[in-house]
């Protein structure tokens, strides 16, 4: 047989001999569905929506749980998603195989920025975005520009360096 998976949440408490008794819950409701989409590679909340990469169409949900297509992002990976503040408008970037994409205004664009090495993974610190690229070196993005790097703002471990599989935004 299987794993089995339960549907059930802890209710903490503060005294007792338990941290908290189990609660059944009735599991998951159909929130969206995107049509013409596959496995989910990625999901990110910006702003008031969902934006969710599934098989290769980037569609974005609003809270009442409508898909709108807005692009497709080519490839079966895993994706790496951030966002950066930008005041204007928000800008999303996107990661998979190397390939980095910028969703604007709901619009989807390649980044074709030279001094951005190919990312395994994107994250968002300081009004930036962070590229980690396979063969270890990172780029920081100009500030709420999620597009351009300056060639002056990449950098590589150069003691024992390894090469990076993730990036992850910890405060």
């Amino acid at each position: 047989t299987g794993p089995m998976h339960w549907n059930c949440f802890v209710e903490p408490v503060r005294e007792g001999k338990h941290p908290g008794p189990l609660y059944a819950s009735d599991g998951y409701d159909l929130f969206a569905t995107i049509t013409n989409g596959g496995a989910c590679r990625g999901l990110i909340e910006m702003g008031s929506s969902l934006y969710c990469v599934s098989g290769t169409v980037l569609a974005k949900i609003d809270t009442s749980g409508v898909s709108t297509e807005i692009g497709g992002i080519p490839g079966t990976s895993p994706v790496s998603m951030a966002h950066n503040d930008k005041p204007s408008s928000r800008q999303l970037v996107i990661a998979t195989d190397g390939n980095r994409y910028v969703v604007e205004n709901d619009v989807v664009s390649e980044i074709t920025d030279a001094d951005i090495p190919p990312p395994v993974a994107v994250a968002y610190l300081n009004q930036r975005i962070i590229y980690a690229a396979a063969d270890g070196s990172i780029a920081v993005s100009s500030v709420d520009e999620a597009t351009t790097v300056s060639a002056l703002d990449e950098v590589t471990a150069e003691a024992k360096p390894d090469g990076l599989v993730g990036i992850v935004e910890h405060l």
